[in-house]
């Protein structure tokens, strides 16, 4: 029989309050506490806690506080990785975070989801599900965004700032001034 753990990560639904599960969301958030605590200027100490939170890191990853994560240990980072203030990533799938990425604040990864069928619901509120797809990230300067599970347009993610640069965008147009309305026995503009 297999384990919640291999259930999780094979993308089945799972219980949340298994033991093993329980032990290695409590070993994150005790890593997480001591990072976000961890005083600025020890780089050392602050390194070190990364690389035994995440499943995998490459040189220079960068972790702003507060960071919160599930289990880390289904986070994978490239070369490169910056995660700006206020970061949330729920790994119950793998999250694998490729080279040269900066993650913007306030930025939430989703890598699980509840069914949302009520009839396909176990019979308690811990079963989770992991998401359609792992999640990968490459290369996507000012990253800001909750990021949910299933299928995502790419191109979408940086439409408001197109928006804003583009002159032909509704939104830039310039727009006509509405006269005024007059008073009805002054024939003033108050």
């Amino acid at each position: 029989m297999r384990t919640e753990r291999e259930k999780m990560l094979a993308g089945e639904p799972f219980n949340a309050m298994d033991p093993e599960l329980v032990d290695a969301r409590k070993r994150a958030r005790r890593l997480c506490h001591q990072m976000n605590l961890a005083d600025p200027d020890d780089g050392e100490l602050r390194a070190s806690i990364i690389r035994e939170l995440f499943g995998k890191t490459e040189e220079y990853a960068i972790v702003q506080p507060p960071f919160h994560c599930d289990y880390g240990s289904n986070i994978y980072l490239g070369t490169l990785v910056f995660f700006n203030f206020n970061c949330v990533v729920l790994d119950s799938a793998e999250i694998r975070i490729g080279n040269n990425v900066f993650i913007g604040p306030a930025t939430q990864i989703y890598g699980a989801t509840h069914p949302l069928d009520p009839a396909k619901r176990p019979g308690t509120r811990h079963w989770h599900q992991r998401a359609a797809r792992d999640h990968r990230l490459r290369r996507l300067d000012r990253w800001r965004q909750h990021h949910l599970p299933g299928r995502h347009d790419w191109r979408r993610l940086h439409h408001w700032s197109r928006q804003r640069r583009d002159p032909r965008h509704p939104a830039q147009l310039p727009r006509r001034r509405q006269p005024l309305p007059r008073h009805p026995h002054t024939g003033s503009h108050n």
